[in-house]
Parts: C-alpha cells; structure tokens; sequence
C-alpha cells in the first residue's frame, strides 16, 4: 500500500509540474504580451495560478484516488492492472 500511495503522489506532482511547464510555454508563445505586462506580473501569473493548477490536478487524480481506494479492498490489484 505504501508503494502504491508512493505512486499516486509521483503522478500528482507530475501533472502539476506539466501544467507549469504549459504555463511557461503559453508565455513564451504570447512572449510579446509577457514583455508588454512585465516580470511582475508574469510571475503573478504563477503565484495565483496555483490554486487553479492544484485543483485542475486534484480533478484529473480523482479517478486514480478511488481506484486506489477500490483496491485496498479487494485481493486483486486493479489499480496495478490499469495503470500497466
């Protein structure tokens, strides 16, 4: 169970580190607005984005969560058999 909850915080922070690199290419792509607001703000960008961020994420591992939950209770693996 520890491996699997080891797992499941792997992928958390690997969704959350995808959405800031996303939020680091979508600036990059406007990079002409990013200059016009500023350092300031661009970083702002990332400061109130975590929320959004933390949550989108949250949202996207619900399904993994109640695999997860699902087979602690079960004798076969599911959560291992989906994730393969």
């Amino acid at each position: 169970m520890k491996h699997r909850l080891f797992h499941f915080l792997k992928l958390f922070i690997l969704y959350f580190i995808v959405f800031l690199i996303l939020k680091v290419f979508f600036l990059l792509y406007y990079w002409e607005l990013s200059l016009e607001a500023g350092i300031i703000d661009s970083l702002k960008i990332f400061w109130h984005g975590l929320r959004l961020d933390i949550s989108a994420t949250a949202y996207i591992m619900l399904i993994p969560a109640v695999l997860l939950g699902i087979s602690s209770f079960l004798k076969y693996d599911l959560y291992k058999a989906l994730i393969k």
